[in-house]
C-alpha cells in the first residue's frame, strides 16, 4: 500500500447469540514513518448510526402507516422485474381500490379509516405467494405483482385468492366495518411492457370493476379503452366549458404574523358517471395531453374565487400543479399572464408541486424561477415522504414544504418533523403540517415549530371556506 493511504471499512461482527455489532475500521499504513513503523488501525463503534440510517432508508421508501412500499418504490421494483423477465414469462398486476373508503373516513373517522387500511394491507400480505409482492400505490389504492403467470386464467385465479382474502368484516373501535374491493386485473403481453403500461391497464380494469357496481374483480380488455377515450373527451369539453370546480381547505396559522392560506382541490362532477376523484381525471389530462389546459383552467379558477372571497382578506391560494403542466417553456409566463388579466397580486398564489417535479429536467427549473422571480411562492408538497428530499433542499427553488399527512397522523412523527423544521427554519422555509386530525396532533406540531397546520381539525374543504386562528 502506498505511505499514507488510508483505508475504511464496516465491519459486521455476530456474537454467539445471533446479535449483531457494526464497526467502522480506519486502516493508515505509516510503515514509512520512522517514529511508527506499521499499520494503524482505528474501530470505532457505529452500530447505533447504522440501525438509524437502516431505519431511514426503510422509511425513505415504505409508507408510514402499512409499512409497504411505497408508489415510487412499487413502480421501480415493478420496472426492475420487467426489465429482467423480458418476453420470457408473464407478469400479473392487480389493482385494488378499497370500496366506499371515503363513507367510512367520513362516518367512523379518520382513526377507523386507518384501521381498515392497515388490516386490508395484512389480508394482502398473507395472501401473496413467495413471489409476488404488494405495495400502497396511494390512499385507499394498492397494487399487487404477481411475475411468472401462465396466462389469464391463472393471473384470475391468484387474483380470486387475493380478493377473497381482503373481502370481509374488520372490527375497529367496537365497530364492524364491511371490506370490499374493486380490483381490476391485467397482464404483460408484446403490447405491454412497461411498468407504466401494466399500471395503466389495471387501472382502467378497476375502474370497469366500479362502474359494474363495486365489491369484484374485473380482467383488463381491451375494447374498453374506447370507456377511456370517451371520458378524456368529456374531460376536454368540462375544461372547456367551465365545469370543473375548486373546493378550498385552509392552512391555519401556528403563529402571530402568518397570513393564512387556501389549498384549492380539483373537482369534477360527471353527468354520468358522478363525482370523479381528482386523481382519476389528472391521470385522464396527463395521459391525454390535457394537463397545460387543465392546469390554465385551475389557475384561472382559483384566480377567480381569490378575488371573491379573499378580496378582503390577506391570505394565499395554493394550487396543485403537475411537472407535466410545467414541462413546456412558456408554461410559467402563460400563468403570469393569467394572473396579470385577473387583476391577481403574484403573492397570493402559491405553486403546489410534488418532489418528483424537480428530476423532471432544466424546463421545469426555469418555469419555477421564473415563478419565483415574479413573486409567486413555490411549495413542494408530500414532503417527508423521501428523505432524500432533506438533503435536495438547499438545491431547489421552494418557499415552502407540506410536512405528508403519513408523518402525522396516526401518530406525529417527532424526530422526523423535528429535523423537518430545523432544517426548514435554517434555509428559511415556511412549514405546513398536512392531515391534522386530532387536538394531540395539533399540539405536537405546534411545540415543534411548525408554521402552519391543515387537516379535518381545522376544517374539511368546502367552495368558500372561512378564515380561522387558532389562539
Amino acid at each position: 500500500r502506498h505511505p499514507d493511504e488510508t483505508i475504511t471499512s464496516d465491519v459486521r461482527v455476530v456474537d454467539a447469540g445471533g446479535a449483531e455489532q457494526v464497526l467502522e475500521s480506519t486502516a493508515v499504513n505509516l510503515l514509512d514513518d520512522p517514529d511508527v513503523r506499521g499499520l494503524v488501525v482505528t474501530i470505532r463503534d457505529i452500530h447505533e448510526r447504522h440501525v438509524v440510517e437502516r431505519e431511514l432508508r426503510f422509511k425513505a421508501t415504505h409508507d408510514a402507516l402499512t409499512t409497504l412500499p411505497d408508489r415510487a418504490a412499487l413502480q421501480a421494483q415493478l420496472e426492475s422485474l420487467l426489465r429482467e423477465a423480458g418476453h420470457r414469462h408473464r407478469t400479473a398486476l392487480m389493482f385494488c381500490d378499497i370500496d366506499n373508503f371515503k363513507l367510512i373516513n367520513d362516518r367512523a373517522g379518520h382513526r377507523v379509516g386507518d384501521l381498515v387500511l392497515t388490516e386490508v394491507a395484512d389480508r394482502l400480505r398473507g395472501a401473496l405467494r413467495v413471489t409476488d409482492f404488494v405495495g400502497r400505490f396511494g390512499g385507499d389504492e394498492f397494487v399487487v405483482v404477481a411475475p411468472d403467470v401462465d396466462g389469464e386464467e391463472h393471473a384470475v385465479e391468484l387474483a380470486e385468492r387475493v380478493f377473497a382474502a381482503v373481502t370481509g368484516t374488520v372490527r375497529c373501535d367496537d365497530i364492524d366495518v364491511d371490506i370490499t374491493v374493486s380490483m381490476g386485473v391485467a397482464l404483460t403481453d408484446d403490447e405491454c411492457t412497461t411498468a407504466a403500461g401494466l399500471l395503466h391497464r389495471g387501472d382502467v380494469a378497476m375502474y370497469d370493476a366500479k362502474r359494474a357496481g363495486r365489491a369484484r374483480l374485473t380482467l383488463y380488455a381491451a375494447e374498453r379503452e374506447d370507456d377511456t377515450d370517451e371520458l378524456r373527451d368529456d374531460l376536454e369539453a368540462a375544461i372547456t366549458n367551465g365545469q370543473l370546480t375548486l373546493h378550498y381547505q385552509q392552512m391555519v396559522p401556528l403563529r402571530a404574523g402568518l397570513e393564512p392560506g387556501y389549498e384549492s382541490l380539483a373537482r369534477w362532477d360527471h353527468p354520468v358517471h358522478g363525482t370523479i376523484d381528482a386523481k382519476r381525471f389528472l391521470d385522464l389530462a396527463e395521459h391525454a395531453g390535457l394537463s397545460t389546459a387543465l392546469g390554465d383552467e385551475l389557475v384561472r379558477l382559483a384566480c377567480d374565487d381569490q378575488r371573491t372571497w379573499i378580496a378582503d382578506d390577506e391570505g394565499f391560494v395554493a394550487v396543485n400543479l403537475s411537472s407535466s403542466q410545467l414541462s413546456g417553456p412558456d408554461a410559467a409566463s402563460s400563468v403570469l399572464a393569467r394572473l396579470r388579466r385577473r387583476g391577481v397580486a403574484t403573492s397570493q398564489i402559491v405553486i403546489e408541486l410534488t418532489e418528483s417535479a424537480f428530476a423532471q429536467g432544466p424546463i421545469v427549473q426555469r418555469n419555477l424561477e421564473v415563478f419565483r422571480d415574479a413573486g409567486v411562492r413555490v411549495f413542494l408538497d408530500d414532503f417527508g415522504v423521501g428523505y432524500s428530499s432533506l438533503s435536495q433542499l438547499h438545491h431547489v427553488p421552494v418557499d415552502g414544504i407540506k410536512i405528508d399527512a403519513s408523518v402525522i397522523n396516526p401518530v406525529v412523527d417527532e424526530s422526523l418533523v423535528q429535523l423537518i423544521v430545523g432544517v426548514a427554519s435554517t434555509l428559511g422555509i415556511r412549514t405546513v403540517a398536512e392531515g391534522v386530525e386530532t387536538n394531540e396532533q395539533l399540539d405536537v406540531i405546534r411545540r415543534l415549530g411548525v408554521d402552519y397546520a391543515q387537516g379535518y381539525l381545522l376544517g374539511r374543504p368546502s367552495r368558500t371556506p372561512t378564515s380561522k386562528q387558532l389562539p
